[in-house]
């Protein structure tokens, strides 16, 4: 963050180191010695087009003539975007929007500021739809692309950008976004896969979490492909959705077999859903209570699993955070609203096993609540 208390001291340090006179710096950037003065002493300060020819009349970045600290800047950045991340959890995208919007003007070189903006007001508008909303998004994020080189940063920004191209219909300006995304095939993940054996435990890691990408990649594509339309009309019938359903929770159950499913169980919940939702269209009720029964297990696991390890030998030592919110809401205070609109559900909503399955959602509702409660007082 560019810090105008120290700018005239430093100004005036690399003249005097450089042995300059004001007048001197002046004719260099073609001011007058007067403006160098009162910069020194901090009673003006020079139009942003002057940093540049500064900077170079002194033989220093552009950065060093600003006063810029990136080590502090990096903390507060980092502190921002966390403290946007709990607002989620304890007051919504509104209270998050704001918190990012202050730190955009506290920190404007940040361009993961920026993407965070954006992504955030991706997902406040998910149901609205505001294409003003948008029209921000994709402001913000084409200035990431013309101005930011950081690869990982421009990544980001392109695929929210095609989200939001998505979202708005621009089906053209969407290929063409993501056209520019560095290929999945030649990822730096996929090129340092057997590079890392010589990192140790970062090694191990590192691959660990590439496996989570690839898995998590996998069962979205899986899910994808079953609701798949060619001239508006389904590929496949409800049978053969159901079939790819279950493999979804199936794959799940390969990767984890001691039950840890930890962050990940949220797919499964949404794959239970589905299935129930695909069983009571075809009139199979005992299938469709046992597929929710499971969707709720799995969104009572997804909000009460505590930060700790994975079990399974192949993510052995794996950590993943828990009870991630939407919006201040559970997953389970989702899924409760979910079942109640999906069609059908009435044909089962009083056997006494899925009264009992809703009463765990709403027993997690209530603690949620809690929580909320506790973190905003913290």
């Amino acid at each position: 963050m560019l810090d105008q208390k120290v700018f005239g001291e430093k100004l005036r340090n690399h003249r005097k180191k450089l042995g300059m006179t004001q007048e001197e710096v002046a004719e260099k950037i073609d001011v007058s010695p007067q403006a160098i003065s009162k910069w020194e002493r901090n009673v003006g300060y020079p139009d942003i087009t002057q940093i540049v020819p500064l900077s170079k009349a002194f033989g220093v970045s552009t950065d060093e003539i600003l006063g810029v600290n990136f080590d502090n800047d990096e903390k507060q950045v980092e502190e921002c975007i966390f403290s946007s991340y709990k607002a989620i959890v304890t007051d919504g995208y509104e209270k998050a929007i704001e918190i990012l919007r202050e730190a955009q003007s506290k920190f404007p070189r940040s361009y993961l500021i920026k993407v965070r903006l954006a992504n955030t007001l991706i997902s406040s508008n998910f149901k609205n739809k505001d294409k003003a909303v948008y029209n921000e998004v994709i402001n913000i994020l084409n200035y990431v692309l013309e101005h930011c080189t950081d690869s990982g940063i421009r990544n980001q920004a392109l695929d929210s950008l095609a989200t939001a191209y998505d979202y708005t219909g621009e089906k053209e300006k969407m290929m063409h976004v993501v056209e520019q995304m560095v290929p999945f095939l030649y990822s730096k993940e996929q090129f340092m896969l057997h590079k890392w054996g010589d990192y140790g435990q970062e090694g191990l890691e590192k691959k660990q979490s590439y496996l989570l990408e690839l898995f998590s990649e996998m069962l979205q594509c899986i899910d994808l492909i079953s609701y798949h339309f060619i001239d508006k009309k389904p590929v496949y019938s409800t049978e053969e959705k159901i079939v790819m359903q279950k493999q979804i929770v199936g794959i799940m159950d390969v990767l984890f077999p001691n039950g840890d499913y930890q962050f990940h169980s949220q797919v499964a919940v949404d794959a239970c859903k589905t299935l129930l939702r695909l069983y009571l269209e075809v009139g199979d009720t005992e299938s469709s209570i046992k597929w929710l029964e499971r969707a709720c297990d799995f969104s009572v696991h997804f909000d009460t699993y505590e930060i700790n390890h994975h079990t399974t030998p192949v993510l052995k030592n794996i950590q993943e955070a828990g009870g991630i919110r939407v919006d201040g809401k559970s997953r389970s205070e989702i899924l409760l609203q979910e079942l109640k609109e999906i069609k059908g559900i009435d044909k089962i909503i009083e056997d006494e096993r899925v009264k009992t399955a809703l009463l765990k959602l709403e027993k997690v509702k209530t603690e949620e609540y809690r929580l909320r409660e506790y973190l905003k007082k913290h």
